[in-house]
């Protein structure tokens, strides 16, 4: 069985990145493969944690490379 997990919305996760909401709704406009992972509900953005950490994580290391 697949672990559901919660969906947070940009004002949340701009808190657990410690960025501001202005800076991650520039991320949520980007376009091509190295976007940040969200879902659209509407005009509202959702984000999954894990999912995005990672995706930041990932940024950092090929930026180190």
């Amino acid at each position: 069985m697949q672990e559901i997990t919660e969906l947070v919305d940009i004002k949340t996760m701009a808190k657990i990145l410690s960025v501001p909401v202005s800076r991650l709704y520039s991320e949520t406009r980007r376009k091509g493969e190295k976007t940040i992972p969200m879902v659209r509900i509407g005009k509202y953005c959702r984000f999954h944690v894990p999912s995005v950490i990672a995706y930041f994580q990932e940024q950092t290391r090929a930026g180190n490379e």
